[in-house]
């Protein structure tokens, strides 16, 4: 695995340092890790990050049923989690680019809706 010398804290926005930092947020996003094999779902690499498909707004980071829902987070690589956040204003909703900057649907993770993270934490883990 690449070191880019950035930590989740470091590039998260304000708001939503607090849930990066929570118990809830890194058992959640071992078991999304491990659900998905590890496996990015945009070019079926290693992933080492968890993304959020819905994107997390102010309005919506304490909204458990986003925020630390298993149906809404998918397994990614640096590279392609880099693409999408960056780029995600130039496409719809459900499409990505493909490493030749073509258009393409998103893939949908396997076992969806499984592991920790589907439990609702208590307040005082986020």
């Amino acid at each position: 695995m690449r070191s880019y010398g950035l930590g989740v804290l470091d590039m998260a926005k304000d708001f939503s340092r607090k849930l990066y930092s929570s118990k809830a947020w890194k058992d959640c996003r071992k078991e999304v890790l491990r659900r998905d094999l590890y496996t990015c779902a945009y070019c079926y690499g290693r992933a080492s990050e968890v993304h959020h498909v819905i994107e997390l707004t102010p309005e919506n980071i304490n909204d458990i049923s986003i925020a630390l829902n298993p149906d809404n987070l998918i397994s990614v690589c640096h590279d392609c989690h880099a693409k999408i956040t960056l780029g995600g204003g130039d496409i719809r909703e459900g499409y990505v680019f493909d490493d030749n900057g073509n258009v393409v649907p998103a893939h949908t993770p396997p076992l969806q809706g499984h592991g920790v993270c589907a439990k609702k934490p208590d307040a005082a883990h986020l």
